[in-house]
């Protein structure tokens, strides 16, 4: 018998070979990810018992559920588990038995293996136990339930599967559990698994792009197919932060708004930027909106407002104006209230456009009469008319990902640019950021055509550890030699080498093991990176 257990943010899944088993009761039940043959599945709806906005599953009444409901635990089974603890200290209490398997407050056991599991954060988790049986462990017994100490836990999802066809699928049920009780799972140990993946393959939330806003993940929307449906979500880590199609509602009161199949609104927070001490530009008080992102995904809804409330600046002042951008057009955001710290903001909707990256800003337009940023069409320019040096302009791409970070002379400084968003950064000589902003550029075909920009891709990306990926630089500002390195998430140089540049040339790259990787092209003073993820064979 094989198994592996996967507690996000704590251990990682390892890839498993299912074999297909048909799901030997009744009615085959909808299931997150698309998949079915699920058992023990919590259906959705109204409590104020709960994580995000999906009740918890009664335990007490589990017992009869499960005499009736548990399939014959046979070759490939996989259990899901959301957890929020209610426990300060972990003391070894139990709290449930399914099968062989007994869950407690500081480890999971299966047959002879053990995993340590910390809830020491307070924060809610999702565990993932896979197992592969061989021939002389299949039973025909169906597995008994036997809840020990239900004040232990609020358990807000408990699935259970006969069955997965691939690791893809386990994926699957992962990303919608976490984008359902915004549990963030990207930063687990295996990059593999920080992906929000969608039933058609696609990707609500994607690290190649979106790895800076890696701090909380949250999701409105529906998707029957995944038994997903939520028009109001809270953050279950973290500070507080709600957010409500068109009405404000107290926790776990969903509004019954029209939402359309499929459709989402995805927010995700990064770590608030280092501001350089000589901050050029001057604020009157705090962004609470700020480090937030939002992406609407085949969005359809007759839902006229999103209503955000989140926790003020602890100390100092809040802006008087927020806007919503995409680079190019500006909504303002109205804040509605602040009381007791909380900040409600009315966000309106109907100016959106699927697939936009929307930023929140304390300005309209240029961040700072010292720095100036504009386009034109085929062209980012920079107007530093305050002659100050040792300054370095950042962009990324959020089309490709590509991060371009060079020097910044005093004056006037263009660059070529293709249609697309794009996030600026100018940053001191420590790197701490004196001005960003978000900028869009809808050029013609004539003029993007004309706009030759630099460009440094990985195919494939993914790859597996020990094979190779090409990494492809064209339109590179010179012709001098490139100097190419690959670094792991920690910073360490595992790889470098200069070569001569030639125009769409491509180098042959690999990693030993695997991990979320950094690649640099640096030619001069300039430098071009792309993420890189290594999954294990």
């Amino acid at each position: 018998m094989r198994c592996s257990i996967h507690v996000q943010r704590v251990i990682v899944l390892s890839a498993i070979v299912f074999s297909p088993i048909a799901h030997c009761l009744g009615q085959v039940q909808s299931a997150p990810g698309g998949i079915s043959g699920a058992s023990l599945w919590s259906a959705n709806g109204d409590s104020t018992d709960f994580v995000a906005n999906y009740r918890s599953l009664n335990l007490l009444d589990l017992k009869g559920q499960a005499d009736t409901s548990i399939p014959p635990m046979q070759g490939a089974t996989t259990v899901f588990l959301v957890l929020k603890p209610n426990f300060a200290t972990a003391t070894g209490a139990q709290f449930f038995e399914l099968g062989d398997i007994v869950l407690y407050d500081n480890q999971l056991t299966h047959g002879s293996s053990n995993t340590p599991l910390d809830f020491s954060d307070g924060e809610p988790k999702i565990l993932t136990l896979s197992m592969q049986r061989s021939p002389r462990y299949k039973t025909n017994q169906l597995p008994t339930f036997q809840l020990v100490d239900s004040s232990l836990f609020s358990v807000a999802e408990l699935i259970y599967y006969p069955q997965l066809r691939d690791r893809e699928a386990v994926k699957r049920v992962n990303s919608y559990l976490a984008l359902k009780f915004s549990v963030p799972i990207t930063g687990v140990t295996d990059p593999s698994w920080r992906d929000y993946w969608s039933q058609d393959q696609s990707k609500y939330w994607d690290f190649t792009i979106d790895h800076i806003y890696d701090t909380r993940v949250m999701g409105l929307g529906k998707s029957m197919d995944e038994d997903f449906y939520q028009t109001q979500t809270q953050s279950s880590t973290s500070s507080f932060i709600r957010w409500s199609l068109d009405t404000l509602k107290s926790q776990g009161a969903m509004p019954k708004i029209n939402v359309g199949e499929d459709a989402f609104l995805v927010v995700c927070e990064r770590v608030p930027s280092e501001l350089a001490p000589q901050l050029l530009c001057l604020r009157d008080g705090a962004n609470p909106l700020g480090n937030w992102k939002l992406k609407p995904q085949n969005w359809k809804s007759k839902a006229t407002y999103l209503y955000v409330s989140l926790q003020g600046p602890s100390k100092g002042g809040m802006v008087d104006s927020v806007f919503m951008t995409d680079g190019a057009n500006y909504t303002y955001v109205p804040l509605m209230s602040f009381v007791g710290g909380v900040a409600t903001y009315r966000i309106p909707l109907a100016s959106i456009t699927d697939g936009m990256h929307y930023f929140f800003t304390d300005t309209r337009g240029n961040p700072c009469d010292e720095i100036t940023i504009t386009t034109a069409p085929s062209e980012l320019t920079v107007d530093n008319s305050g002659l100050l040096g040792g300054l370095r302009i950042r962009t990324k791409d959020y089309s490709t990902g590509l991060m371009v970070e060079e020097p910044l002379s005093a004056g006037r400084s263009s660059w070529p640019i293709g249609s697309g968003q794009y996030q600026v950064w100018i940053l001191d000589n420590n790197g701490a950021t004196l001005a960003e902003r978000v900028v869009r550029v809808n050029n013609g075909p004539s003029a993007e055509q004309s706009a030759a920009r630099a460009s440094m891709t990985l195919a494939p990306n993914p790859v597996a550890a020990g094979q190779l990926t090409q990494a492809i630089l064209k339109d590179f500002p010179s012709q001098s030699s490139v100097t190419l390195s690959v670094s792991d998430a920690s910073g360490r140089l595992v790889h470098t080498e200069v070569l001569e540049y030639r125009n769409g040339m491509s180098v042959s790259l690999s990693a030993p093991t695997a991990g979320m990787y950094t690649v640099t092209a640096r030619q001069g003073a300039r430098s071009f990176s792309q993420k890189l993820l290594v999954v294990g064979q």
